[in-house]
């Protein structure tokens, strides 16, 4: 079970490496912005606009808010449901809020519609990913939909539909839909993050001093956006490491257990070879009997641990990246190396087998 564990995690990480994740990672960054004193409500919105004609006047090319970041470690859920479907019906949809610009900094196609523009906060509009729109409009046009989301049963207007992306999380593609900024723009008592691109070598130097200029007291922290995903790749490996460290030691405590358990097999039927190495039995026949006997016992374990094991990666579904809880690749590795731990710890016996002396066995009691 810690054997397949650390197979599943290990392939997760590995396909997470190469997992495209629909959306630019090169030259885009993040700038968390922290206040020395709590800001209330009015004051994060005048920040935030302040911010934005400060970016616009320095010429910013692309910059945008939201919420989550990419590789981040918070998520937003809300329940929607559609008009003819009963309030039992509502399901859970996590959401973004994002400002306009969001789409354009990451480079994520608008494939129909539009994006959000200044004055949709004070509008009841939504855009969804694909996976949204196709699970829920199959036969139709998307664009000027209606459903009830957001927890108030708050009729919400779709005004585009972009390409999917794994900006929620780099898991499998689930709906996804992005909501324009709120009249409460702090979450979980945090400003939202700046996104911007950094084609220009001066970007960072320019948000940094547009946010000091608003407010001297604003720390801002810049982040590139691919030393982000490096971070969070480099705590996925830990998992699979843990894991792989005590399935080592799990798997040598079994194959010393497998090998105590064959040699007692083996002492048990010394009379049984010794009459067979009288009869004529080569020693290549006594090691496959010793072999085919111990495989029985070796199956079985197999069996049992693979149940196991699948109950185990159901566990930890979510921490897998694109890979099945049921991968073939994890199980069938994980199964070569337990049978060639069990095949080792049958060897040693057979071969003490093979040199088992027929007169000597015939009086072994």
């Amino acid at each position: 079970m810690l054997l397949a564990s650390a197979g599943l995690l290990l392939r997760g990480v590995t396909q997470a490496r190469v997992l495209d994740p629909g959306f630019r990672v090169d030259a885009v960054a993040i700038a968390s912005i922290e206040e020395e004193t709590t800001y209330d409500e009015a004051r994060s919105r005048a920040l935030l606009a302040d911010l934005t004609a400060e970016l616009r006047r320095a010429r910013v090319s692309r910059f945008g808010f939201v919420t989550n970041e990419p590789f981040g470690d918070s998520s937003s859920f809300s329940g929607m449901r559609l008009p003819n479907e009963s309030v039992q019906q509502t399901r859970t949809i996590e959401f973004l809020r994002i400002s306009p610009g969001y789409f354009a900094t990451l480079g994520i196609p608008i494939l129909d519609g539009r994006d959000f523009v200044d004055g949709d906060e004070r509008r009841n509009v939504v855009i969804v990913n694909q996976t949204m729109a196709r699970q829920n409009w199959p036969d139709g046009r998307v664009v000027g939909q209606t459903f009830y989301g957001t927890g108030d049963h708050t009729v919400l207007e779709i005004v585009g539909v972009v390409a999917d992306s794994h900006v929620a999380e780099m898991r499998a593609i689930q709906p996804l839909m992005f909501l324009p900024p709120g009249e409460h723009p702090q979450q979980d008592g945090r400003l939202p993050r700046l996104l911007f691109s950094t084609d220009d070598p001066s970007a960072v130097a320019t948000v940094a001093t547009a946010a000091q200029r608003i407010d001297p007291g604003i720390r801002v922290e810049i982040t590139a956006l691919r030393d982000r995903l490096e971070d969070w790749l480099g705590g996925l490996s830990l998992a699979p490491l843990m894991a792989s460290t005590l399935g080592g030691f799990a798997l040598g405590v079994a194959t010393v257990g497998m090998l105590g358990v064959f040699s007692f097999a083996v002492r048990q039927r010394t009379r049984e070879i010794g009459i067979r190495i009288a009869l004529g039995a080569s020693a290549r026949e006594v090691i496959g009997l010793v072999l085919v006997s111990n495989s029985k016992a070796v199956i079985a374990g197999l069996c049992v641990g693979g149940i196991g094991a699948m109950a185990a990666s159901l566990v930890l579904r979510s921490a897998l990246f694109g890979v099945s809880p049921l991968d073939p690749i994890a199980y069938g590795g994980v199964m070569l190396v337990f049978a060639a731990a069990a095949c080792a710890a049958s060897y040693v016996p057979a071969r003490r087998a093979m040199r088992i002396d027929p007169v000597r066995a015939l009086r072994y009691e």
